[in-house]
């Protein structure tokens, strides 16, 4: 829990944001411009950008089935 913590904490967000220029696991952060203009966040700005976000409400009841024909495709 104590590593959860940390991670999801607001100043460790900034850094690995700030590394990565990836959207953070947490919401309510705002960034330096230089580093905002780079990411996809907050997430009003993934559709603005059109970037593609599963529908997760829809694939996660279906996931086990998904998984098993992927398998079935790809598998040795």
């Amino acid at each position: 829990m104590a590593f959860i913590d940390w991670m999801v904490d607001p100043g460790m967000q900034r850094l690995l944001v700030e590394a990565t220029l990836t959207a953070p696991s947490i919401d309510g952060l705002d960034f330096k411009p230089d580093v905002a203009q780079y990411m996809a966040y907050p997430e009003a700005k993934m559709d603005e950008v059109q970037l593609f976000s599963p529908d997760w409400v829809f694939i996660n009841p279906l996931r086990s089935k998904l998984i098993e024909a992927y398998n079935q495709v790809f598998g040795a």
